[in-house]
């Protein structure tokens, strides 16, 4: 475009021989343009084909495509006019009212959050928004999470590490008496990533991050030796990277310690209510006369008498068959 509105004001000097040359040279140019504009179409087009294909046709691909479409619309179109429409406007506000209307129903509910990947930064952001009083009464679990490695790197202004240590550590722990006030922290944070994960990495708030060991036996306590082909496992062990958290063995160890954790906070169940004694069947006596079916057999003497003018029945094998029609008063 700059050299378009640089050659036009060329027309003008000169005795026309200028004014001939600057022509061919523009037609020239824009032909040049015009080709490479086309050949710049038709390999943008093949390329969107078979970026098409091969997220149809391979798993790894869609769900690479799926993570980077969840980057795109985690910020609302104000940070990105051309972004898609966000879901986190959302979903952040509805966990956050799920939070605080469960522990609210009951002191002695507890909740642990187990969140994997973009979860984990839409976890945390809910945590910011929770009343400072029920963070005691929550665990945090990510696995995999980037909001270390991505949105602290590149959201500085957003993600800070004060932030995210203050959701475990008040700013004067260590001081004083040696107790840190834990009523507006959370209860546990455990953040777990492997160092194969490029989307995943440490949250830099203290004794929350675990960094595991990838292609190794998770059962097997000597990483160094799990990594070599044996017997039983004949081939190297593939490489999970950001995939596998939760079906990982000890992802469930860990689970169950921070449960544990929030059940050693929780109350003491209220005792149940002391309820009314009940008679044993000895001390149960009849005031009135025994049921039919507790009689035994059928008394073939006389007909007691039913309140109301009408006589009982002894037997229903002594019904007359004209008695059985509908309407009889049977």
């Amino acid at each position: 475009m700059a050299l378009v509105l640089t050659l036009y004001p060329a027309n003008w000097v000169g005795d026309g021989s200028l004014t001939t040359s600057v022509r061919r040279t523009t037609n020239d140019t824009v032909k040049q343009l015009t080709t490479l504009g086309a050949l710049a179409l038709i390999a943008l087009v093949a390329v969107a084909v078979l970026t098409v294909r091969a997220v149809a046709l391979r798993p790894e691909m869609r769900r690479n495509t799926g993570i980077a479409w969840a980057f795109g619309v985690f910020w609302p179109r104000a940070a990105h006019p051309f972004a898609p429409a966000a879901w986190t406007v959302r979903t952040v506000p509805e966990l956050v009212h799920r939070i605080e209307h469960l522990l609210d129903s009951d002191s002695r509910t507890r909740i642990l959050l187990h969140t994997q990947s973009m979860g984990s930064v839409i976890a945390v952001a809910a945590l910011w928004q929770i009343p400072p009083e029920l963070r005691p009464r929550i665990g945090l679990l990510t696995t995999g999470s980037p909001i270390g490695a991505v949105f602290a790197r590149h959201y500085p202004g957003y993600v800070t590490a004060e932030s995210l240590d203050a959701l475990v550590h008040n700013e004067n722990d260590g001081e004083d008496d040696g107790n840190p006030d834990r009523t507006r922290l959370l209860r546990a944070w455990v953040n777990i990533h492997r160092e194969t994960d490029l989307l995943a990495g440490p949250t830099h708030a203290g004794g929350v991050d675990q960094e595991w060991k990838d292609g190794v036996a998770p059962t097997d306590p000597d990483t160094g030796r799990s990594h070599a082909r044996t017997r039983a496992q004949p081939v190297f062990r593939p490489l999970e990277r950001h995939n596998g958290y939760r079906r990982d063995p000890r992802t469930a160890a860990v689970r169950r310690a921070i449960l544990h954790t929030l059940a050693e906070s929780a109350p003491p169940p209220t005792p149940p209510a002391p309820r009314r004694p009940t008679p044993s069947p000895a001390a149960l006596t009849l005031t009135g006369p025994a049921p039919f079916e507790a009689r035994g057999a059928p008394c073939r003497g006389r007909r007691p008498a039913i309140p109301g003018g009408s006589e009982r029945v002894d037997s229903p094998e002594r019904l007359p068959d004209r008695d059985l029609r509908p309407g009889s008063g049977w």
